[in-house]
């Protein structure tokens, strides 16, 4: 039971740490994708064209010689937009998928690491009441016997000798007692 209990609260605090770090990581790609996507999926203008071009004189001088193939130049303007997108989600995929892969395993680790004190003092707990329930048994089986002993003998000598060791024995659980209260 206490195995089950023990297993029981070490897989909730694993799947616990394990989620926490896959939501981290899927919430920041997910944030950093959706920012730059944002700004890829509009579609460039005529004057985005311009502002892009205003600090490349040359650039700039060639699109205005060549006014009547401007909504080629966006078309391709867009284009590039489309294929940075595409390569956005390639290279949030790649190294996503890595990330996400070594978050959860640091995670299962680092659970592991914070789990095992617990196990230990599971152990020792039950490797406790172990000692303890033997302990206890041992004067409780001699107590037995004497008293058994003494039931059927008729001999006072023995009787009284029996009486002793049961005072003896009683004394040993009364001391084994208290110091299971201190612990």
């Amino acid at each position: 039971e206490m195995d089950q209990k023990l297993k029981n609260i070490q897989n909730s605090f694993i799947i616990s740490i394990v989620s926490l770090a896959v939501l981290s990581v899927m919430s920041l790609g997910a944030v950093l994708y959706a920012t730059n996507a944002i700004d890829l999926r509009k579609n460039v203008t005529s004057s985005e064209l311009h502002q892009l071009t205003e600090n490349f004189p040359a650039v700039e001088s060639y699109l205005n010689s060549q006014k009547k193939a401007e909504p080629h130049f966006i078309k391709i303007a867009n284009l590039v937009k489309s294929d940075q997108q595409a390569l956005l989600g390639r290279a949030l995929l790649f190294t996503g998928i890595p990330i996400l892969l070594f978050s959860v395993l640091l995670a299962y680790f680092l659970a592991r690491k914070l789990v095992r004190p617990v196990e230990q003092t599971f152990a020792d707990q039950e490797r406790f009441l172990q000692d303890a329930s033997h302990e206890m048994r041992n004067p409780l089986a001699a107590l037995y016997a004497v008293v058994q002993d003494a039931r059927t003998s008729n001999n006072p000598k023995e009787k009284d000798k029996a009486l002793t060791t049961i005072d003896r024995q009683v004394k040993q659980l009364v001391k084994l007692n208290d110091d299971l209260l201190l612990i």
